[in-house]
């Protein structure tokens, strides 16, 4: 079955699926191509785009929707044939690897991090003296004028200079590449388990596998299905409306005012803010996923809610923030118990499985690595990580258990990626913040805590990351059923590595060019000011080891336990204990009008019109996805034209 374009009926095979060589290379050359424009936009624009900056993953999919559809539909029309569905899905795998590199998947905070570190240094914060002089020196930019033509641009007769990076770029390059690895190595142990023994849903896959051609029960291109075009139709003005208001306002036409499609409320003595968000994109995404996921997402965030205006009206505040910790030190804690409970889990009931892949006697003949190699991939890899960390100034104990957080982190939320369908989903804390909550910085000496900050880099905003891109890749490419699946694996290294290569290259000429101080405002210096104060002040205020931080995270476990046996147990228990580990997320906190509203319209055609009224509904909710895609890509372009 395809999409976007009319394949020939012999492309809709569900078996032996070819693979040209157009696919790794179009997946190559499209992912150096979206890192660039990531990297300009990044540097040119200070407001949020959401191209480039979530789970959702809109640049790639408008991309692959251009590529299957308007691309296919000319390439087809002019010299008779067109990209087949393997080729497809491997140019979406390689997207999905490519575009963590340009964000705060990795160089959206690395350029900052390392380099602000110096940048923003002044003798009010002592940066100089309790960060920098304590950092191994060839981890950052050294200070000085070169790095201040990067936030302020370049003077005239000055060229970038390329040598002050190199050092730094090479060996934090060489880190994200081994990390992608493991990461991807894992997800190859745990694909069949996820998709194929469990069944999860995997919403964010539902468009790109339409587009690929590789969706099941499907006997008609999504193109002719005339619901996806009017929800494709409904979605386009939300996506666009700002985009289009500000280009009439540059004409001169008209002056429209810019909206975000948001009501704002306050409760509890006015000490507690919620709002009212409708996005059509977050709608029919959240069509796709299981009305349990749904009701626990949005009934779990009202009772965190409510649970924190009662404390806030008590008189018992959550405490102070750490970067990146949802909910603030009481409940980040909390919904931390519950996201590792969930990795743990999904080890224990894929334990059998990844038992067989170890021995040697699962099948793997459709995996794009044999299981040995993968398991090899992720255990080596694991240590050279490990020994890279020790090279930041961390100690061999605390670089391993820095490492175990992370990968918490990453597992629990790629799990709950694969049953929410969350474009925005995060994870609930940073594994740099939980750990000196562990153990305490008083037990850390001033140049682990440094090295600590380093860690921001690629284990602290977790809402885009390598795991989970890449089992929503893996997803799509297993279901395009290649005849040669294990294309898949040097497509996806060569890709990151270019993908690296472009952007960094991108944001240095670009930022010496237009100064990256006047870009995207969070990357170059909300950032670097919130995670260097932060590890400032526990250099210079230490704190013991939080055993309520402990406690915390073992009620949270504990939660987490009793809700997911009820839900497993109990046939009529509502509620999924996804819900818990993202209960107090800001980006829940935003989007759970539109979630209660597609529980409520899915639940509502479930009950009087029956699963087949649900399935000839999906098309609507399809189209309201692709409508947001392009709407938001489109805007993201016009803006870039008319900056």
């Amino acid at each position: 079955m395809a999409l976007a374009n009319p394949v020939p009926q012999q492309e809709l095979t569900r078996t032996g699926q070819p693979v040209t060589p157009w696919g790794p290379i179009l997946g190559v050359l499209l992912s150096v191509a979206l890192n660039l424009v990531a990297a300009m936009g990044y540097v040119r624009f200070r407001e949020y785009s959401g191209f480039t900056d979530h789970f959702n993953t809109i640049g790639v999919v408008f991309v692959l929707f251009l590529l299957c559809w308007p691309v296919a539909g000319a390439v087809r029309w002019l010299f008779r044939r067109t990209l087949g569905t393997a080729d497809r899905a491997l140019v979406y795998f390689c997207l999905m690897l490519a575009t963590v590199v340009p964000t705060m998947g990795f160089c959206g905070y690395l350029l900052p991090l390392i380099s602000g570190v110096s940048y923003y240094a002044t003798g009010e914060n002592r940066w100089q003296a309790l960060l920098v002089g304590r950092l191994t020196p060839w981890l950052i930019t050294r200070p000085g004028k070169p790095v201040a033509w990067f936030y302020e641009g370049l003077p005239p007769g000055k060229s970038v200079p390329w040598d002050l990076w190199t050092t730094p770029l090479l060996f934090w390059g060489l880190f994200f590449v081994v990390l992608s690895l493991v990461s991807l190595a894992m997800m190859v142990l745990l694909r069949r388990q996820w998709q194929e023994h469990e069944h999860l849903a995997y919403p964010l896959t539902a468009l790109p596998l339409e587009l690929v051609g590789a969706a099941p029960d499907r006997k008609l291109p999504l193109y002719r299905n005339g619901l996806f075009w009017m929800g494709f139709a409904l979605a386009l003005p939300f996506a666009s409306y700002n985009a289009v208001a500000r280009l009439l306002s540059l004409t001169g036409v008209a002056a429209l005012k810019p909206t975000m499609f948001r009501v704002s409320f306050r409760m509890f003595r006015q000490s507690m803010s919620g709002m009212l968000s409708f996005d059509p994109l977050v709608l029919g995404l959240s069509y796709l996923v299981t009305v349990d996921v749904l009701l626990s997402v949005w009934v779990f965030f009202w009772i965190a809610f409510c649970c924190v205006g009662l404390l806030n009206i008590l008189g018992v505040p959550p405490g102070a923030a750490f970067p990146h910790a949802a909910g603030g030190a009481l409940f980040a804690p909390l919904q931390t118990g519950a996201v590792f409970f969930l990795a743990g889990a999904a080890l224990w009931t894929a334990r059998v499985h990844l038992r067989d892949a170890w021995r040697g006697h699962a099948k793997d003949d459709d995996e794009i690595a044999p299981y040995r190699l993968a398991w090899a991939m992720a255990l080596g890899g694991f240590v050279v990580l490990w020994y890279l960390l020790t090279l930041t100034g961390l100690s061999i104990p605390v670089a391993g258990l820095l490492l175990g957080l992370a990968f918490a982190f990453y597992l629990g939320t790629t799990l709950l990626l694969a049953q929410t369908g969350m474009g925005r989903l995060r994870a609930p804390n940073a594994a740099g913040s939980m750990l000196t909550q562990l153990v305490g910085s008083a037990n850390l000496s001033g140049n682990q805590m440094a090295a600590l900050g380093l860690s921001f880099i690629w284990s602290g905003d977790l809402q885009l990351f390598t795991m989970g891109t890449s089992a929503m890749g893996l997803r799509v490419w297993h279901e395009a059923r290649p005849e040669r699946p294990r294309w898949a694996l040097p497509a996806g290294i060569v890709t990151l590595i270019l993908s690296l290569f472009a952007a960094c290259i991108a944001y240095l000429a670009f930022g010496y060019r237009y100064g990256a101080h006047s870009g995207y405002g969070w990357y170059f210096s909300g950032s670097p000011m919130v995670v260097w104060n932060w590890t400032a002040s526990q250099i210079q205020n230490p704190t013991q080891a939080s055993s309520g931080a402990l406690a915390l995270m073992a009620v949270g476990a504990v939660l987490t336990c009793i809700v997911a046996t009820l839900h497993k147990v109990y046939f009529w228990w509502p509620l999924h204990p996804a819900g818990l580990a993202i209960s107090l997320i800001n980006t829940t906190q935003i989007d759970w009008f539109s979630m209660f509203l597609a529980w409520l319209v899915k639940v509502t055609i479930l009950h009087y019109a029956g699963p087949r009224a649900f399935r000839i509904s999906l098309p609507l909710f399809l189209g309201m996805i692709a409508g947001s895609v392009v709407g938001a890509s489109g805007s993201f372009l016009l803006g870039m034209l008319t900056a």
